[in-house]
C-alpha cells in the first residue's frame, strides 16, 4: 500500500475515532491545552498531607497529566470558573470502585514520546497508521504509559502510546517492540467527563495510601473509549 493510500487510510480511521480530521484535531488540542494549561491543577486541592510529603509526588500530579492527555478528544473547557465548578462539582469515587489487580503481561508496539501532551492524537494517528501498514486490526484499546510528571518540564516529559500486537511483528524506529510483564496495580475504571480526572485520582491517590500501597512504575491509562469517554486508570503498585 503506497504512503498516500496509508495516510488517507489512517486519516479516516482517525475521523471514526475522533470525530475529526487530525489537522483540526492537532489545533484544537493546542488551543485546549493552551486554555487548561493553568486550571488543571485545581482538581488537586484536596491532596493528602502524604501526598504533598512526597511520598506519591508521581501520581500527585496525574489528574494533570490525564486532563491534558484526554482533552484532545473533547471541546476546550472555557474558564477557569467552569474549569474550578466542573472539578469541584464531582463526587470522589467510592472506595469499591477502586479494585488491585494482577494486570495481564502485554506485548505491544509503542510509540515512545517526549514533550507535551498536546501531541497525543499526533501520537494516536501514527501509531494506527503503525497498524495500518501492517495490515493490523486495531481490536483494542490503545493506551498511553507515562513516566513523569509535569514538574519535570514540558520539555522534558516522557511517555509512551501503544496498542497491543500479535508476537512476530518487527517495529522500526521511532516504533519499539515492548513486553510489558504481569503487574499488581490499582485499576480504576472512569466513564464520564474528562474534567473530573484529577478528581479521580486525588482520590485513587489517597485510596492507595491508605491500603499501604506504594506505587512501582509508569502510570497507565486505558483509552477504552473516547467519546463518550470510558478510561481504564492504572498505578503499578508494591507492597
Amino acid at each position: 500500500m503506497s504512503e498516500a493510500a496509508v495516510g488517507a487510510r489512517t486519516g479516516a480511521r482517525f475521523g471514526q475515532t475522533f470525530g475529526e480530521g487530525p489537522a483540526a484535531a492537532g489545533e484544537r488540542s493546542l488551543q485546549a491545552e493552551q486554555r487548561l494549561a493553568g486550571l488543571v491543577w485545581l482538581a488537586d486541592d484536596g491532596a493528602s498531607a502524604a501526598v504533598r510529603g512526597g511520598i506519591m509526588s508521581h501520581v500527585h500530579a496525574m489528574g494533570a497529566v490525564f486532563v491534558l492527555a484526554a482533552v484532545a478528544a473533547v471541546p476546550a473547557v472555557e474558564g477557569a470558573a467552569q474549569a474550578k465548578a466542573s472539578a469541584t462539582a464531582t463526587p470522589a469515587p467510592k472506595a469499591a470502585e477502586f479494585q488491585v489487580v494482577k494486570v495481564p503481561a502485554i506485548h505491544a508496539v509503542v510509540l515512545p514520546m517526549k514533550g507535551s501532551y498536546g501531541q497525543h492524537q499526533v501520537a494516536f494517528e501514527r501509531v494506527d497508521a503503525f497498524l495500518t501498514s501492517h495490515h493490523l486490526p486495531r481490536t483494542l484499546p490503545l493506551f498511553a504509559r507515562y513516566y513523569n510528571n509535569p514538574s519535570a518540564g514540558e520539555a522534558n516529559l516522557v511517555w509512551e502510546v501503544g496498542s497491543p500486537v500479535p508476537a512476530g511483528v518487527a517495529a522500526e524506529p521511532p516504533f519499539v517492540i515492548r513486553d510489558i510483564p504481569v503487574e499488581l496495580a490499582v485499576v480504576h475504571v472512569h466513564r464520564g467527563s474528562y474534567a473530573e480526572l484529577g478528581a479521580v485520582w486525588s482520590a485513587m491517590t489517597q485510596w492507595t495510601i491508605a491500603n499501604h500501597h506504594k506505587p512501582s512504575g509508569p502510570t497507565v491509562q486505558v483509552f477504552n473509549s473516547l467519546m463518550p469517554p470510558e478510561l481504564e486508570l492504572r498505578l503499578p503498585v508494591r507492597k
